[in-house]
């Protein structure tokens, strides 16, 4: 399995299928996006990931695929590519492409993306005093970000556990890897597939409290993509809480198949 990280994040995130790869006796892959070549052209980096996914297999195999939030987007680029080689695609707390939906004023990044969309020049103003933050406060970054946060990820956002999981991945991704991050936002805003290519089975987890990727965005999915078989929505869900719920609960039906 490829599991395509969020924008923030870091590879570190994959350390959320840890336990329940293992407990099932699965390998679970992510690429560290952000410290490849921020500047690569999108073409040629997605085809880049995809090439690597190719090469981890041996012939005959097949890969599930499984993206986060924004990865989400780059996980189904790079898995258009791969074709009939991936079989399952699980999108967790995914974005849709903002092009082919009203969903900007229900989301909390709707600012960012934004500048990212029309005002490149404020947007990497912007991301370079979130990599001060990330090099002198970290926790004060950390606030920021999840100042908008709602349902479970509220209650997500006051443990110790989930601080220390979270925090060094924001470190990660604006220290390192800002320009990819870069890379990605600007590539998401502009996003705009149709998704009928997307034959393979794909599972769709939401929460229902999102504010960062809106519920609706998840039934946009479901509704567009051919290959689409269920939309599992987590109520009082909301972005990283539907993560950690799901997570197990993908592993395990993987490991079925």
């Amino acid at each position: 399995m490829v599991y395509f990280h969020g924008a923030p994040g870091s590879a570190s995130e994959c350390e959320v299928f840890d336990v329940p790869a293992k407990s099932n006796g699965l390998r679970v892959v992510c690429f560290d996006r952000f410290t490849l070549n921020g500047d690569a052209d999108r073409d040629r980096y997605y085809q880049y990931i995809a090439m690597e996914v190719e090469a981890m297999l041996r012939e005959g195999e097949t890969v599930d695929v499984i993206g986060f939030s924004i990865g989400a987007f780059v996980a189904l680029e790079v898995s258009a590519l791969l074709g009939a080689k991936v079989k399952n695609i699980h999108l967790v707390s995914a974005a849709a492409p903002l092009i082919q939906g009203d969903y900007m004023d229900e989301m909390a990044a709707a600012f960012v993306f934004r500048l990212a969309d029309r005002y490149s020049v404020v947007f990497y103003l912007l991301t370079q005093y979130q990599r001060l933050l990330a090099l002198l406060a970290p926790v004060l970054l950390f606030k920021i970000l999840f100042a908008s946060c709602q349902g479970e990820d509220l209650v997500l956002s006051q443990k110790r556990e989930f601080r220390q999981f979270i925090i060094p991945i924001l470190e990660n991704c604006f220290r390192r890897g800002s320009s990819g991050y870069m890379r990605d936002v600007k590539s998401y805003v502009k996003w705009d597939d149709d998704l009928r290519w997307c034959i393979a089975k794909t599972t769709n987890w939401h929460g229902s409290s999102d504010n960062w990727s809106p519920f609706a965005m998840a039934s946009h999915l479901q509704s567009v993509i051919p290959g689409a078989v269920k939309l599992e929505r987590l109520e009082g869900m909301s972005h990283y809480s539907c993560l950690f719920h799901a997570a197990p609960k993908i592993m395990a039906q993987l490991a079925n198949e």
